[in-house]
């Protein structure tokens, strides 16, 4: 789980940067005039590629945590947080660069491909917030499904983690309640909130 998200994250930051390297590419052909480049196509290949890649990874790791391939052992609501807080400035970076493409600032370089681009940005970042969040969702819903916790003890956080923004929220308050149950309890932390097997 650990490794899926790392991983995951540095696909979405190679995206970013992707993005980045042709905004400027794209200012500096606007400055002096020129044509769409090689350099310009390339930047546009890698922002294509990596995002395309970290829509596949985010996808299998939906998949992994829907079949709950990850020990049942260990809650995920720590590395969950640590990754959406970790991708704070990859969606706000997005945010910026929806809004200023939404008032046409970028349309002088991306004209063709302007609707292509936002719909491509959007899902990926919906898809960014929900992946994040599948761990965490398996892990409520498996708790509920095998008798540990109730529905009312979980159902707000489960409908935050859909939400732009409040999911980070509910990944801390997850993580900071979690901690503190822990602090009140003398059962070793890999043995709480238990989850046996699917069988």
């Amino acid at each position: 789980m650990k490794k899926m998200m790392i991983t995951y994250i540095v696909l979405l930051y190679l995206t970013l940067f992707s993005l980045i390297a042709m905004m400027i590419v794209g200012s500096v052909e606007q400055t002096t005039g020129s044509q769409t480049s090689p350099a310009m196509t390339a930047t546009m290949g890698l922002w294509m590629g990596f995002g395309i890649l970290s829509a596949i990874w985010g996808f299998v790791m939906f998949i992994l945590a829907l079949i709950r391939k990850y020990d049942a052992h260990q809650c995920p609501f720590e590395i969950t947080m640590i990754t959406k807080l970790t991708l704070v400035p990859f969606f706000v970076v997005n945010f910026i660069f929806g809004v200023m493409l939404s008032i046409g600032l970028f349309l002088w370089f991306i004209a063709p491909y302007v609707l292509i681009t936002e719909i491509f940005g959007v899902l990926l970042t919906y898809g960014t917030m929900i992946a994040t969040s599948s761990y965490n969702l398996s892990y409520m819903y498996n708790s509920v499904k095998y008798g540990n916790r109730k529905w009312h003890d979980w159902a707000l956080m489960f409908v935050l983690h859909f939400i732009f923004v409040a999911d980070v929220v509910a990944s801390v308050m997850l993580y900071a309640d979690y901690k503190k149950a822990q602090a009140y309890q003398t059962t070793p932390p890999q043995q709480q909130d238990y989850i046996p097997p699917q069988q």
